[in-house]
């Protein structure tokens, strides 16, 4: 039941209900079919789908609607049905680690903030840039108390997911998705890492024991 949990929960947060009806489930996939109560957009639907395979980004993810408004989503795993939750079981948690995916062989490829100061993924349009970032914002979330993420979104949509843990000691309180917002964020970044710099400098230290704070930028 964990991926249907999973499932219900991603369309939760984003403001909607699902309905579960049934399952079907066979040795090479899992299909779960809901009534899909306050279908309005399916722009929305589509983003929520995207969402969706974020989060469980070593399925391939399959949907398909009706007139009857009945979602039916079929779940095929790359190597076994093993939800993004199961893999984090695996990873050391409050380590300040982020997870990246797995190997050819199911197991976690994650590291360490202090190792990775700064990072650039690059590749073709749809080539999973943006799903790989939400697997490092995510786990950052899940495996960390004490990070801190400012969020910039110039594509306007893709970290909407976040928008309920504004406020909470765990994201910037605004998602940036304009020039004018980002540059906020930018300063308030800026400020922070120079605010931390000169307390490194009295303290003759070379790296900051204080709380992570990771800017992301989806553009």
């Amino acid at each position: 039941m964990e991926l249907l949990q999973t499932i219900k929960k991603i369309f939760e947060n984003a403001g909607e209900s699902l309905a579960f009806i049934k399952n079907e489930t066979t040795e090479a996939k899992k299909i779960f079919y809901f009534y899909y109560k306050d279908f309005k957009s399916i722009n929305k639907l589509n983003l929520i789908i995207k969402s969706l395979k974020a989060v469980l980004n070593s399925f391939y993810i399959e949907y398909d609607i009706n007139n009857d408004f009945i979602l039916k989503i079929e779940v095929k795993s790359q190597l076994n049905i093993t939800t993004f939750e199961s893999i984090l079981k695996k990873v050391p948690k409050n380590k300040n680690y982020l997870l990246f995916g797995i190997d050819e062989n199911g197991a976690p490829v994650y590291e360490s903030l202090k190792k990775i100061k700064s990072l650039l993924i690059a590749g073709s349009s749809g080539s999973g840039k943006s799903s790989l970032i939400h697997s490092l914002i995510l786990s950052g979330l899940l495996l960390n108390n004490h990070l801190y993420f400012y969020l910039i979104d110039l594509k306007a949509v893709e970290f909407n997911l976040y928008n309920k843990l504004l406020n909470t000691n765990r994201i910037c309180e605004h998602v940036a998705n304009d020039e004018k917002s980002a540059l906020k964020i930018i300063i308030k970044f800026y400020l922070l890492i120079q605010k931390r710099y000169k307390k490194m400098m009295r303290a003759g230290l070379r790296e900051s024991n204080e709380t992570p704070a990771v800017l992301v930028v989806d553009e």
